[in-house]
Order: C-alpha cells, then sequence, then structure tokens
C-alpha cells in the first residue's frame, strides 16, 4: 500500500533539518545536509520534498543552480530565499526566480544595479522579509530598501564580532526618509547598530516606524555594554502600545544584569515568550527563572492578564543521563518551582513548555527530560491550558 504523499512529506520534515533557516547552513553537521540528497534516491514519492528543500534558498552567486534553473522550468518555483552576499546579483538570473519571500543581505553589499532593484519592486510582490546577517549598511542599501514598499519584516542577526558596517557608515546614513511600515521586527542589539535603533526610536519618520510594528524578537549580542542593554529598554518602551506578541531571545544567563520589565506596560500583548537555559554548572537557568518570576509576580499584583506565555528550555552541551534522568538532576529545583507557581496564577488562555536543543534530541532524550522536568512542574501540570510543545530538535539559538 502506498503511504499518502502528505505523510511521507511529514516524515522528511521530521527528519530533516530546515537548511539554511538562520545558520542552520553552517551549524548542522555534514551527514544531515546530505539527507535531502539521499532521500531524493529512496522513491518518486520522496522526490517532491526533498526537491523543495533543497532549492527552497539560494546564493546569488551560485551559477551552476541558475543555469539549472534556466534550463528545468518546475525549479524556479520552489526557490523562496535569496542570498545575496557581496557579489552583486545579474539581472538575468534572478529574472527566473518568481516566488521571492525572502531576501537575505550577507556582508558587504557595495552595489546592487538599479535594473536589479526596479526588478524585485515590479516583480517580486511576495517580497515580506528582508534579514541583514552580519551586513555593512552602505547608502546603496538603504535605497533599495526605500523602493520596497511590500516589506513587511527585517531582521538583524549579529552574531560575534563586528558587523552592520562601523559606527561612521551608519552615522552618514539619511534616517529622515522612511523605509518601510513593518509588522514585523527581529533583532539582536549590539554596539555596532545602536546608531540605527536610536534614530527609530528618537525620530517620528526614521528607517521603519515604530509605531507599525506588532511583533517582536528581541536580543542582546553585547550585555555587558550599558548602552546597549539602554537601548533594548528604550526600543521596548517605544513599542509598547501597539506590541501584540513579544519573544525574549536574551541568554539566560545574562539577564541578571538587567532591570525587570513592566509587562503591564504592553497593553495589546497576546504572546510573551522567554528562555531557560538548562546547563551545568551555569548559573542561567537559576537567574533567568527567577528573573521572570520577580517580573511575572510583579505583573500579577497588578491584574495583568494575557493570552499565552511560552517558556523555551534550551538543552545546550550536555547529553542526557541515562540513569539519572536530565543531566544532573536539575539543581536549580527551587527556582523551577517558584516559577511553577506563578505561572500557575497568570491569567492566561495558554501556558506552554517547548523543549529546544543546540543539537538534535532523540525522542528518548526528550521523553525523559519531560519525565524528570514534570516533577518540578506540578502547579502547570494542573493547568487545564498548560501544554508540552514540540521540541525544535533542529533548533539555532543565535
Amino acid at each position: 500500500m502506498q503511504l499518502p504523499q502528505e505523510l511521507v512529506d511529514e516524515i522528511i520534515n521530521m527528519t530533516v533539518p530546515p537548511i539554511g533557516e538562520d545558520g542552520w547552513d553552517t551549524d548542522v553537521d555534514g551527514a544531515l545536509k546530505s539527507m535531502p540528497y539521499n532521500f531524493c534516491l529512496v522513491s518518486r514519492a520522496f522526490l517532491p520534498r526533498s526537491r523543495a528543500l533543497l532549492w527552497h534558498r539560494l546564493r546569488s552567486d551560485d551559477y551552476l543552480a541558475f543555469q539549472s534553473l534556466q534550463q528545468h522550468n518546475h525549479l524556479p518555483c520552489l526557490v523562496n530565499t535569496l542570498i545575496i552576499d557581496s557579489d552583486q546579483p545579474c539581472l538575468k538570473d534572478i529574472e527566473v526566480l518568481t516566488h521571492i519571500v525572502h531576501l537575505e543581505l550577507h556582508g558587504h553589499i557595495g552595489y546592487i544595479p538599479k535594473e536589479v532593484v526596479n526588478h524585485i519592486r515590479e516583480h517580486w510582490s511576495g517580497l515580506r522579509t528582508v534579514s541583514f546577517v552580519q551586513a555593512y549598511f552602505v547608502a546603496n542599501v538603504m535605497g533599495l530598501l526605500r523602493k520596497l514598499p511590500m516589506i513587511k519584516e527585517f531582521r538583524f542577526l549579529s552574531s560575534d564580532g563586528p558587523s552592520f558596517g562601523s559606527h561612521k557608515s551608519l552615522r552618514n546614513v539619511d534616517w529622515d526618509q522612511p523605509v518601510a511600515h513593518l509588522d514585523t521586527l527581529h533583532l539582536n542589539i549590539g554596539k555596532d547598530i545602536l546608531p540605527l535603533i536610536r534614530a527609530v526610536v528618537s525620530k517620528s519618520k526614521s528607517m521603519f516606524s515604530i509605531d507599525s510594528v506588532r511583533n517582536l524578537t528581541l536580543g542582546v549580542n553585547d550585555y555587558r555594554a550599558p548602552a546597549v542593554t539602554a537601548c533594548a529598554f528604550a526600543l521596548l518602551d517605544a513599542v509598547a502600545p501597539a506590541l501584540e506578541q513579544l519573544a525574549f531571545r536574551f541568554l539566560p544567563d545574562r539577564v541578571r544584569h538587567m532591570d525587570c520589565v513592566d509587562l503591564t506596560s504592553f497593553r495589546k500583548l497576546r504572546s510573551l515568550s522567554f528562555d531557560i537555559l538548562e546547563k551545568r554548572y551555569m548559573p542561567g537557568p537559576r537567574a533567568a527563572a527567577a528573573w521572570w518570576t520577580k517580573n511575572l509576580r510583579e505583573a500579577i499584583s497588578k491584574r495583568w492578564t494575557i493570552q499565552e506565555i511560552e517558556v523555551n528550555v534550551i538543552l545546550y552541551g550536555d547529553r542526557l543521563d541515562p540513569e539519572g534522568g536530565i543531566f544532573h538532576g536539575l539543581h536549580n529545583a527551587k527556582v523551577w518551582q517558584a516559577l511553577d507557581e506563578i505561572l500557575g496564577q497568570v491569567d492566561a488562555k495558554s501556558v506552554a513548555l517547548r523543549i529546544r536543543s543546540h543539537g538534535r534530541l532523540d525522542d528518548k532524550d526528550v521523553t525523559a527530560f519531560k519525565e524528570a522536568l514534570s516533577k518540578y512542574l506540578p502547579v502547570c501540570l494542573a493547568l487545564p491550558h498548560f501544554v508540552f510543545r514540540e521540541s525544535g530538535r533542529f533548533w539555532h539559538y543565535y
């Protein structure tokens, strides 16, 4: 009996990492990357989803790939993300792309031809997201963005080291000309983009309008710099009146250096997500859980309500102990129990816990972790609206 195509696709999705999403093309080992190629050889039923995984993300300098796109008209519709990395894209190449929704800018984008900009504006009506991945801001990039009114999401992703150009190049940008009206913003703030964030917060018309942002994912790249943390909180204050979804992606051991957040200032907030790190010999779980317990307790005292809270438990570096349960038996039990009690008091329609990992987790590892962690969440487990969410086995924490 032949399996339904939907079931075959789901099996592949559960087995293969989302190659290229938020850094996975460098973080996933070669064996995992080769899976889509191997699946293409299994059977004809495995081909559609495997081919889609292989083609969904393309670099502008991949000449062989563009030759294949020109020769096989069933392939261009599979490409939905284009990466531009230093080398300028060729109009002849990108003309074949018809379904781009995500544009990634990497490194120093020195020049983008006018005809390419015009083609993107006129033919990529589905383009929604632009990501800056350790990119350099230059005048030409800003000019490109000002000509793409369809963009609704910016992602500024910076890991270690300098990115987004220098302070000098940012100071030369004309911030008074608005670029886009966004609804989604994904930020990892470091000292390199402070001028950008300050301009957006302080000017009524800038690179984008704060008033239109509804969804914010916020991280801090350099928490030891007071100016960076202050800028992050200034941004939170600016978006608070209209924000509907807030995801804190601060490394959990860094929140002990930060002031508390007044959750009641987010009048329209429907969803809150935050992280807790579980790692041997690290203060992260204790600091993050205690910080969020304090934030939630203060909000509850003001009769705060929300639709959904999601707690991401991040397994980092360690493996599960087959005999002892979770790594080291959860040495932060008291803090977990305090967080459990306060989550049980929140007036919410949904309280969720999601297990994530820097590496791939076997299903048995996830099951063992859930069983061990459950002992410390008696209040949450008794809630009719509490759920364990599916773990992100290929999740990348930038």
